[in-house]
């Protein structure tokens, strides 16, 4: 099964998109870009309240 995403030929890194998947200026590897945060905020739930008592 392949991928609709995986296309034969076509050179994953480009000049064009090289700059747009640029790490370098993050102090992790892990660390993610505010675009990336919009996409994935939405899918972490609120932290719970600790309750004491």
């Amino acid at each position: 099964m392949e991928s609709s995403l995986i296309r034969e030929g076509l050179p994953m890194w480009t000049s064009e998109n090289r700059a747009q998947y640029d790490r370098s200026k993050l102090r992790y590897p892990s660390d993610l870009t505010d675009a990336e945060w919009e996409h994935i905020a939405p899918l972490i739930p609120p932290a719970k309240r600790k309750r004491y008592g």
